[in-house]
């Protein structure tokens, strides 16, 4: 592409224009005789179909030198911001299915900011999803538990990306379902959370439950977890759909695991967030964490867990209690 440009003649004086030529990746081409390599172009790139303005810096003289692309000297204006992605165009919370499933393809793309305009999505909003039965994971006693169909809540816990996993938001389950499960039979965190029952066969089979809308547009992504057995080794579980939070990504804190297993996420900044329900009934009541709990009584056997009251504290990996997974969209 050629466009004028004000160059400084050899020997100083005031800028003329002349044609230069602007590459693939932005720089440009002076023309012949012209010491051009100091010269900044403003507001063009390759493929443009004009320069508006381009600035010229003298080193000999020590002056900057800018003119309009007829030659007319002029101050450098300021750089116009460009215009704001649109907004969605429904809540999080009243759309249906097929739009909250658009929306968020939009974003995906690029074209829409969830974050702007009047039906702006927020950490917090929350929307009803209904999972089919399902079966996966044992309770205390070891026998299978079959979690029946039920409405749960998601609410969006961040807009932040998630390990890199080219996600537009997270969201995190504020109920647990129907079906208590324990995190091991063997009743240790030896292997930590990649090695435990929990992360094998509940979660994958929750993921298969979820609404086709929902599940269609998970984004795969890693955590990071202790080894366990009281280890500080982190490793990466990659290849989630669904996945336990971390104590500290939960209480940003590490009172009973290991450092290293992320940072606290933005909607658990809000205590009463931490406080979870059983879907059916309403009552509040104590989940599960990814982290590999302390040494108890001698024994690698604790996971960490949230209790009722929405305080940190670990079980025994053979105790049944509630699971509320997080996603990344």
């Amino acid at each position: 592409m050629i466009i004028g440009s004000p160059i400084i003649p050899a020997g100083g004086g005031e800028p003329v224009v002349q044609p230069i030529t602007i590459t693939e990746n932005g720089t440009y081409i002076p023309p012949a005789g012209v010491d051009g390599y100091n010269l900044v172009v403003v507001g063009v790139t390759a493929g443009s179909p004009r320069c508006d303005q381009v600035v010229d810096f003298d080193w000999t003289t020590e002056q900057t030198y800018m003119a309009w692309m007829d030659g007319t000297p002029g101050p450098r204006p300021e750089p116009i911001p460009p215009s704001p992605l649109p907004g969605p165009s429904v809540s999080f919370s009243s759309g249906t299915d097929e739009e909250i499933a658009a929306m968020i393809d939009a974003a995906q793309a690029g074209t829409i900011n969830l974050q702007n305009g009047q039906n702006a999505w927020q950490v917090g909003d929350t929307r009803a999803v209904h999972l089919s039965s399902w079966d996966g994971g044992k309770d205390r006693f070891l026998d299978p538990v079959s979690h029946p169909a039920q409405d749960l809540t998601i609410a969006i816990s961040s807009f932040a990306e998630y390990m890199d996993c080219g996600n537009v938001l997270q969201f995190d389950f504020t109920q647990y379902p129907d079906g208590l499960v324990i995190m091991n039979a063997s009743n240790m965190n030896v292997g930590g959370y990649e090695a435990s029952e929990l992360y094998a066969t509940v979660l994958p089979a929750m993921v298969q439950a979820l609404p086709q809308w929902l599940r269609d547009r998970l984004i795969s992504f890693p955590v990071r977890a202790s080894a366990g057995n009281d280890s500080s080794t982190i490793v990466t579980v990659s290849g989630n759909k669904l996945a336990l939070r971390s104590e500290v990504e939960i209480f940003g804190t590490t009172r009973y695991s290991k450092p290293g297993e992320g940072a606290q996420v933005e909607y658990y900044r809000t205590a009463a967030n931490r406080v979870k329900t059983r879907a059916s009934t309403g009552n509040v009541g104590h989940w599960w964490e990814r982290s590999p709990g302390p040494v108890a009584e001698g024994r690698n056997s604790a996971f960490c867990m949230v209790l009722s009251n929405g305080a940190p504290l670990y079980y025994g990996a053979r105790s049944d209690i509630g699971v509320t997974p997080f996603g990344c969209l």
